[in-house]
């Protein structure tokens, strides 16, 4: 009868039994609100450059990355992430084209940080130093990273993101065709 007398108790958090396997999870909570945060940067960074394009077009700097058709096809970018972003759907391929789209916001954010530009354009003419533009662009990869779905921990393979790539550039070209 004297079992119990030599059992101890914990009831701390730590004493629960965790899969030390398994990645931490996020709670879904604030993945959304990632998500959220940075559709609304998105559509911010659109809309102040297609305020600069079309109202300010005198504005425009000189340059292959910085022509109108560039510009233009660059605003109906973010325009469309932040709305998947926002809306989900295809959250594996969502994910990688995310995680691709601001790597390269992070190069063209750096490179020109490197190059000690006053400003990177990415939100028209408000002048933001490409430092912190870069400094986000970081951020976002990491918080994008970290709120991922656990279905696709490791790599998604090349389908998903021949797809992700090839796709919207078909449909760009198609736009642009007609």
């Amino acid at each position: 009868m004297n079992v119990l007398a030599n059992t101890q108790v914990d009831l701390s958090d730590n004493a629960l039994p965790l899969n030390r396997d398994a990645p931490r999870k996020l709670p879904p909570l604030f993945a959304r609100c990632v998500k959220i945060i940075l559709a609304i940067v998105l559509l911010a960074a659109a809309g102040l450059k297609a305020y600069q394009l079309f109202v300010h077009s005198d504005a425009v700097s000189s340059g292959l990355l910085r022509s109108p058709a560039i510009i233009s096809g660059l605003i109906q970018a973010e325009f469309l992430l932040a709305l998947w972003l926002i809306i989900g759907g295809f959250p594996r391929i969502r994910f990688v084209i995310a995680l691709v789209s601001f790597g390269l916001f992070f190069a063209a954010a750096s490179y020109e940080a490197f190059h000690a530009l006053p400003s990177c354009g990415c939100f028209g003419n408000v002048k933001v130093a490409p430092a912190i533009t870069a400094v986000f662009d970081a951020l976002a990869l990491i918080a994008l990273w970290f709120t991922r779905s656990s279905g696709y921990a490791s790599y998604p393979g090349r389908l998903p993101v021949i797809g992700g790539a090839v796709v919207p550039v078909l449909g760009k070209s198609a736009v642009w065709a007609a």
